[in-house]
């Protein structure tokens, strides 16, 4: 319904009766097995520096008597943690480091000019994109979405890779302030691309935007795309 923002009757309704659905299909079953969808620890590589467990929105991260344990209850799979650790020893156990960077690496292989890659938040960024779909609000085609569980997730190395690879433009698309299902990705995010920006110099970072959205701001996404494509377009012709 209108949890993830303004929606009209008809679209209130559509939603409502597809979440109904798949609970009627859950409490049909005699019993349900849950799978734990959240972050794994390679103790090996950890420093035991403690970065994790000060950045978790959770407190699902902890360092007790040089041991470290995750509370697997508390840990919602945002990912936050896994983009702040020096000695990559944390990461998702489904949405790898390992397949984002795969993931860049099979959509550079695309050849047209500009291309855009844009790591969209599950919650809000992806499902707007969906939205923009659901609508039939056209937008440029050169632009490749990645989703991921969180904007906090994403890390500068994800960035630095696509453009590495070829990629001319990186967006970075999430939950409006205050407003992140995680609670504080948001701001997680927004301090890394200002820090990333800063490293990146004018040249790559005007290359690197960062919007915010709710899931039913479809219209709101195709035009930050039109508009990001034109500008890197401008950019192009400008270096030639």
């Amino acid at each position: 319904g209108t949890i993830f923002g303004p929606l009209d009757y008809n679209s209130t309704i559509s939603t409502a009766n597809n979440v109904a659905l798949k609970v009627i299909s859950l409490l049909s079953q005699d019993y349900l097995i849950a799978e734990f969808s959240g972050i794994e620890i390679n103790e090996e590589k950890c420093g035991l520096c403690g970065l994790c467990s000060k950045i978790c929105p959770y407190n699902a991260i902890t360092i007790e008597s040089d041991k470290i344990s995750i509370d697997k209850f508390k840990c919602k799979g945002c990912g936050t943690c896994v983009s702040v650790c020096p000695t990559n020893a944390i990461d998702l156990n489904i949405d790898t480091s390992e397949k984002f960077l795969k993931t860049i690496e099979v959509l550079s292989k695309y050849k047209k000019s500009p291309k855009i890659i844009a790591f969209c938040c599950g919650s809000c960024g992806y499902a707007a994109a969906d939205d923009a779909g659901l609508k039939k609000i056209s937008y440029n085609p050169n632009i490749f979405i990645v989703r991921v569980p969180c904007t906090g997730r994403v890390d500068i190395n994800f960035i630095i890779k696509s453009f590495e690879r070829g990629f001319d433009g990186v967006m970075v698309i999430g939950c409006n302030e205050n407003a992140c299902r995680y609670i504080d990705g948001v701001e997680r995010i927004n301090n890394k691309i200002k820090l990333l920006k800063k490293i990146l110099g004018p040249k790559y970072g005007n290359r690197v935007i960062l919007e915010h959205m709710n899931a039913v701001e479809g219209s709101k996404f195709a035009e930050i795309v039109n508009n990001f494509y034109n500008h890197l377009m401008e950019e192009i012709k400008f270096e030639a």
